[in-house]
């Protein structure tokens, strides 16, 4: 997170008329349904950046979408529509089966394609790794019972290193690369 620093305001406003740019005033009329490039004053390529008195806004001509500079992050507005402080953003869920498997957009469990372990199918768990949005993968024994697949080092696998094994290996057979393993399933055939 970037630390508030109370004298940002001062140094947008030097670097501001340094540059010859003027914050425009925005049309901050709630009721006013025109569109974010009236709003903005946006006409042509001659202007991409926009300042304003709440942020930094730019452009690629009219019928491009518009992009908000936030604090933290950027945020893209449809050109056509007006801008809406408070318009609900989109929730971005995923779903998984009673196994803990990550499940597509129709319902299907996400399978690493052509890969295996032992003959076994991979698949992508709802488990993420730790500050990150990859996901661990799994294997799937014949009993529904899910495995995590290991390196050498003991770190568990995203579905990213998988994908990029199974080209290393000559079938997709990762029981096959030399440190890669799956102890849940090589302990219970050494009994």
């Amino acid at each position: 997170m970037a630390e508030n620093n109370p004298n940002q305001d001062d140094e947008d406003d030097l670097v501001m008329r340094n540059s010859g740019m003027q914050p425009k005033m925005r049309n901050t009329n709630p009721t006013d349904q025109s569109p974010i490039v009236d709003q903005l004053g946006i006409i042509d390529l001659n202007d991409i950046i926009i300042p304003t008195e709440t942020a930094v806004f730019a452009a690629a001509g009219r019928d491009a979408p518009v992009a908000e500079f936030a604090e933290d992050f950027l945020v893209m507005h449809p050109p056509h529509l007006p801008l809406v402080e408070d318009r609900a953003c989109e929730v971005i869920t995923e779903q998984v089966d009673e196994r803990g498997i990550l499940l597509d957009e129709l319902g299907v469990p996400r399978k690493i394609g052509a890969t295996k372990y032992r003959g076994l199918p991979l698949y992508v768990s709802g488990e993420q790794e730790e500050d990150s949005t990859r996901h661990i993968a799994v294997v799937l024994d014949e009993h529904n019972g899910t495995h995590f697949v290991y390196d050498e080092d003991g770190k568990r696998l995203n579905s990213d290193e998988i994908y990029k094994l199974r080209t290393k290996s000559v079938d997709g057979e990762l029981s096959s690369i030399e440190g890669i393993t799956v102890p849940s399933l090589d302990e219970a055939d050494n009994f």
